[in-house]
Parts: C-alpha cells; structure tokens; sequence
C-alpha cells in the first residue's frame, strides 16, 4: 500500500487522476502506432500490402498506426509483427512502460495544452 497513488494527497481530485491517466494511456498507443508506422515504412510497405500481409482490415492498421485503438487486442500487435517480422516487444514495448519512463512534462501538474485549449 505504501507504493500506492495517494490522490488527494497530491491535491487531486478523481476527475484530474481520471484525465491524467487517460492522457498517459492515449500517449502509450500513440508510441505504439509511431513504431507501427515507422516499421511498415522501413519496409517499404503501403497499408493495404501490409493490411493483406496481416490478415487485418486496411483501416485497422491505419487506425493502430495513429493510436486510435485503446481497445486493441494483443493478437492485432501480434499479427502485425509478424507480418513485419518483428517481436511484438517492437510496438507493445511502450504499453507497458514503467511509471515515469514517458515524457510526462505538463501532466504531472493536472493542466497540459490539451486542457487549456479545450476551455
């Protein structure tokens, strides 16, 4: 328990905690489609060779590559390496990062730009 987030400690309240970790989700799966992207164009691959080489729809993979897919199965990933031949690690690897290891600059204050610019 001593490892646990204490919320209103950090003078936050559910809804800030809520949007933090959102937002460190939504920039996860954008690093994981970069590194989908960047892969597929270093092989030299369109969407669609790609799409048919995975056995995936042509709009999953865009939608995977812009990070639109917070609900993405690990058998999307997993047949997009292999299509790429490529560990799965490849694209997952910012998934699962430990706290701290992104670039967490103007989230850990509760406001980003993404905040102020929405009001």
């Amino acid at each position: 328990m001593d490892d646990a987030i204490n919320v209103r400690s950090m003078g936050w309240t559910r809804a800030d905690f809520a949007r933090y970790f959102r937002r460190v989700i939504e920039d996860r799966y954008r690093q994981a489609g970069l590194l989908v992207k960047a892969e597929r164009l270093r092989q030299g691959h369109t969407h669609e060779s790609l799409a048919a080489l995975a056995g995936l729809s042509v709009k999953t993979v865009s939608r995977a590559e812009n990070g639109m897919l917070h609900e993405t199965r690990g058998s999307t990933y997993r047949k997009l390496a292999t299509a790429l031949n490529v560990p799965i690690t490849t694209f997952t690897a910012p998934l699962f990062a430990e706290p701290g290891d992104e670039d967490q600059r103007g989230l850990m204050s509760g406001h980003s730009n993404a905040d102020t610019n929405s009001k």
